[in-house]
């Protein structure tokens, strides 16, 4: 959903240049948005979307502020919920 060079992803508006850097540059593809884990992905012919992976229903605290996301890597991600939630190899 590309419209004047803004992307909307997990429900929140980024710039093209934004997501292109924390995807690429940064190696961090996933949003954190309160009790939300969506993972970014990228294709030649869709462009930037992100898919829910996972929801913290167990704890009434969220992972950031209502209204407020994060960019993470794999091991933020994994050490933020607290178990292995993404497989990493390295």
């Amino acid at each position: 959903m590309i419209d004047n060079n803004i992307i909307k992803l997990a429900g929140i508006k980024h710039t093209f240049e934004e997501v292109k850097k924390e995807y690429f540059n940064n190696n961090n593809k996933y949003i954190i948005n309160y009790k939300t884990i969506y993972q970014v992905f990228y294709s030649q012919n869709a462009g930037f979307y992100a898919q829910q992976i996972y929801y913290n229903n167990k704890n009434e605290v969220g992972y950031t502020l209502k209204g407020r996301f994060i960019w993470a890597d794999e091991k933020f991600t994994n050490r933020l919920v607290g178990f292995e939630l993404l497989n990493i190899t390295t």
